[in-house]
């Protein structure tokens, strides 16, 4: 059995100087548990191998923003974490970008 079960929801694309991930996070029991999955996966690393998310964003405040919104399909939410873009939208949409400075 896999440690993550929603690994196979993942679609990876690359590109020239791209790394990207892709998932649904109202798959997962907790909108943050997908963040860290998709990060993991563009990082090549294991979720508990990185640094705590909570470090650069208040998590609590963005589980309760995305869960009192999930009907609303136009919030979007992005933010800067370790080199990478993320980005999550009401549709329950991730991407997890490398940025290639």
């Amino acid at each position: 059995m896999r440690e993550h079960e929603n690994e196979a929801e993942q679609t990876a694309l690359h590109g020239p100087g791209q790394e990207t991930v892709r998932t649904d996070w109202k798959r997962y029991e907790q909108p943050v548990l997908a963040i860290v999955e998709a990060i993991a996966a563009v990082e090549g690393k294991r979720p508990t191998d990185l640094p705590p998310l909570g470090e650069e964003i208040d998590v609590d405040a963005l589980t309760a923003l995305l869960e009192t919104n999930q009907a609303d399909e136009t919030i979007t939410v992005s933010f800067r974490y370790q080199g990478l873009d993320v980005t999550l939208d009401g549709r329950g949409q991730l991407t997890v970008t490398a940025v290639s400075d």
